[in-house]
């Protein structure tokens, strides 16, 4: 609850919009509100997060105002690195007064606004440090010609994939080849995203895929990247066609299913999150689920469980 004071420099128009008063001079934020947001605790100090199964990662702006300052300088450098990894590019991150020391966010750029100052990740930082595509493994890369799709797949939604090679394209080269060439490329486009030259990592994820039609893990790429340019749509078909060609790509699973809730397709978002949940449900609970590194099960199906908590409130 807020008191007057709390609304000293703020228009009563805003007070108003977002908060009810609720004895004398009281203030509370309104309930609508109140059940968007998601109270959780978690431990600065510890080696905790940015992770999915808890929430913080990917975020847009934090708010860590009058903590630090309780902190030794290692354990401030500590959590502050932490709290870089846990916001998206362009993310910012607000803090208190006093804890404003320049050497503890040297990584961030510095924005001078009015009274304060407020620091932002880079937009051309690491993207895909927390949730690294993991190497090719040879069985995950067929010749295109052993694939039969039906035109009732093409009209359920599954990508259009051609059911054989025609004469006049080159053979399939072998799996050991093709593995290596796929995951030199596939990490010469992860760096030139974490460059933040995300056209150049799109134009090389084509080029894999052009080359090896079946690669999931370039498709999961093409997504995460397509992602990152708001270009949904074309993301969610990227994701869908990683899922097709390999449904242990999980972290695939998730961000289809993050996209249609972040755009306000809520009915499809809890349909994506049930089919991951019955996906994960084949899975013992204690298993590292693949392509999240490390994240097990029960963990991840906490997440999912929170993840449409919210989309009911």
């Amino acid at each position: 609850m807020y008191g007057a004071w709390s609304f000293r420099e703020t228009d009563p128009t805003v007070r108003d919009r977002y908060f009810e008063r609720i004895e004398g001079t009281r203030w509370r934020i309104r309930s609508e509100i109140r059940r968007q947001v998601l109270f959780t605790r978690l431990n600065l100090v510890e080696d905790e997060y940015p992770a999915v199964t808890n929430g913080t990662s990917m975020q847009d702006v934090i708010l860590c105002c009058n903590v630090l300052i309780y902190f030794d300088d290692e354990t401030i450098r500590a959590v502050v690195r932490r709290l870089y990894r846990a916001l998206t590019p362009g993310g910012w991150l607000i803090v208190g007064h006093a804890e404003a020391r320049s050497d503890f966010f040297a990584h961030f750029e510095v924005i001078n606004c009015p009274g304060t100052v407020i620091y932002r990740k880079p937009l051309n930082a690491l993207l895909f440090d927390e949730t690294a595509v993991p190497p090719l493994s040879p069985a995950r890369i067929m010749p295109v010609s052993l694939l039969n799709v039906s035109s009732s797949d093409v009209s359920s939604g599954l990508p259009a994939l051609p059911v054989a090679l025609s004469p006049s394209e080159p053979a399939p080269v072998r799996a050991a080849d093709a593995d290596a060439h796929a995951f030199d490329d596939l990490q010469a486009a992860r760096q030139s995203a974490d460059r933040g030259d995300l056209e150049e990592a799109l134009r090389l994820c084509a080029t894999i895929i052009q080359r090896e039609l079946l690669c999931a893990e370039a498709h999961l790429l093409t997504g995460q990247i397509l992602e990152q340019l708001e270009r949904f749509d074309e993301a969610i078909a990227a994701y869908r066609r990683a899922i097709y060609l390999d449904h242990t790509l999980y972290l695939a699973s998730l961000a289809m299913a993050g996209i249609l809730q972040r755009t306000g397709h809520t009915d499809d978002a809890c349909r994506a999150y049930r089919r991951l949940l019955r996906s994960l449900a084949t899975l013992q609970p204690d298993a590292p689920v693949p392509s999240l590194n490390g994240v097990t099960a029960a963990e991840l199906q906490m997440f999912i469980h929170r993840r449409m908590a919210t989309l009911r409130s």
